[in-house]
């Protein structure tokens, strides 16, 4: 895993010139009149190209640019003999790359040795440096909305997978999801033991599984209504059927959220069992649901 490890970290550098490369031409070579931009870069598979991006009707597709070839020939070049793919997803404007995980890497990472622990811990940090330049390409070139890096057990061909079937997940260079993390490594359960039912998100758009992964965020710390879960994900940004998706396919229990979020106002403040029915309505829970809440708790 080490050699792995220093094969990302060669991509991540590469990334990371390419990146500056873009971030101190930029400036230097935006028009003063018109919408065009250009971005030059001293790299010497650069030197004889201009990566122009153009306010037009007919958006030219990112996967049809010389900047994603670029950066599909570079993490080819860069992962050659590590099983990986790089996919443009037009539909969701997203850019991911799935990179196939060392034989028995899960099963490696379960036994909690030591040196694969510090191994993988070094991965997800080379895995960040990865992402986190190729996002900033991306959004300075207006390329995609998303760009993600995911660690997968197996690559599949039709390039959906769910949540049971990758190691690591880093959105826009933050880690989203992490196995050593997220799990309780060696049970096999969940953190999310509250879900009684993790719905398969292979058909979910990008931004849908976002809004779940946020609710999954949320619901991990702190108890929502149904309604109340759907008003955080749209205040941070997810629209209102990216949200209403995450809510429906979160697996939350509605009623045993309502008895954690009694239990959240009663550690402190103190509420009569009528006021904190009233607390838990206002909360956006049902009538049932907050009786149950604080018939739960109180």
């Amino acid at each position: 895993m080490k050699k792995f490890n220093l094969r990302i970290t060669t991509v991540a550098l590469s990334l990371s010139v390419l990146m500056l490369s873009a971030c101190g031409s930029k400036s230097e070579n935006v028009e003063s009149e018109g919408a065009e931009t250009t971005l030059y870069t001293d790299s010497e598979d650069f030197a004889e190209n201009d990566y122009t991006t153009t306010e037009t009707e007919d958006k030219i597709p990112f996967d049809e640019t010389e900047v994603y070839h670029y950066i599909v020939s570079m993490l080819d070049q860069n992962f050659s003999g590590i099983t990986h793919k790089v996919v443009y997803d037009r539909d969701d404007s997203a850019l991911n790359i799935f990179i196939e995980a060392p034989d028995s890497a899960r099963e490696l990472m379960a036994a909690e040795n030591p040196e694969v622990v510090e191994a993988w811990d070094e991965m997800v940090d080379s895995m960040k440096a990865v992402g986190d330049p190729l996002w900033e390409i991306v959004r300075m070139t207006d390329g995609a909305d998303s760009a993600s890096v995911y660690i997968v057990d197996k690559l599949k061909s039709s390039n959906e997978y769910d949540q049971s079937e990758y190691l690591l997940w880093i959105l826009n260079g933050e880690e989203e999801y992490n196995f050593m993390s997220d799990s309780t490594v060696g049970s096999g359960d969940s953190i999310w033991q509250y879900v009684p039912d993790i719905k398969d998100t292979g058909s979910a758009t990008a931004g849908e599984r976002n809004a779940l992964s946020k609710a999954y965020d949320y619901l991990d710390f702190m108890a929502f209504s149904y309604s109340g879960l759907i008003e955080q994900l749209e205040f941070e940004g997810f629209s209102t059927s990216e949200a209403t998706y995450a809510a429906d396919n979160c697996g939350a229990d509605w009623n045993e959220q309502a008895a954690k979020k009694a239990q959240e106002y009663l550690d402190f403040m103190s509420f009569s069992r009528s006021g904190l029915i009233e607390q838990l309505e206002f909360e956006g829970f049902t009538r049932s649901q907050a009786e149950y809440g604080v018939n739960a708790v109180y």
